[in-house]
């Protein structure tokens, strides 16, 4: 294909059924044709993220943050700067994904996308945690994954690890 939205559809259905490299090979073509796609960026850098390329995968988060912000997107703004946060973060660099996490969810808050907000706001208080503030990462937690569930986002909420504990939490109190 020479179209770069039939490209990055195939390289999302690539990656859905696993098959990364091949995706992969489709978000290059498609960067190959047009240099300037985001969603082709943030892809990428996705993929490399999860192979542990971890500078590459920040570079392209960087790229498709700015070409998002050049383009008036917030929306994809946000999730460059999600993915990017995400990224810092498991590199140790909490300082940095401080920074692009905060961005991100004052964003999010300003254009009322709660699910990016709420998904902001989860990997802010695993950073909390780094800082060995485990109180305060629960409690941030746990306000985080009740506002996605009253706002019927359980994708957002089930996407963190201590969804499970507070649904628990929220069953027990509501069958009492």
């Amino acid at each position: 294909p020479q179209n770069v939205g039939v490209l990055l559809d195939l390289g999302r259905t690539q990656d859905a059924a696993g098959l990364t490299r091949q995706a992969l090979a489709s978000y290059e073509r498609a960067l190959q044709i047009d240099p300037q796609y985001a969603a082709a960026h943030l892809r990428r850098g996705a993929i490399l993220a999860l192979e542990g390329r971890r500078p590459e995968a920040l570079a392209e988060f960087t790229t498709a943050e700015r070409l998002y912000r050049a383009a008036s997107n917030v929306e994809g703004e946000i999730e460059a700067l999600l993915r990017r946060g995400r990224a810092l973060s498991q590199g140790g660099d909490v300082p940095g994904a401080r920074t692009a996490l905060e961005r991100a969810r004052d964003l999010a808050g300003n254009l009322q996308n709660r699910a990016q907000e709420i998904r902001a706001r989860l990997v802010l208080a695993t950073l909390v945690t780094y800082e060995g503030r485990y109180e305060e990462a629960s409690a941030q937690t746990r306000a985080a994954i009740e506002d996605a569930l009253k706002e019927s986002l359980d994708t957002v909420a089930a996407e963190h690890p201590g969804a499970t504990d507070v649904a628990l939490d929220r069953d027990d109190v509501e069958c009492r």
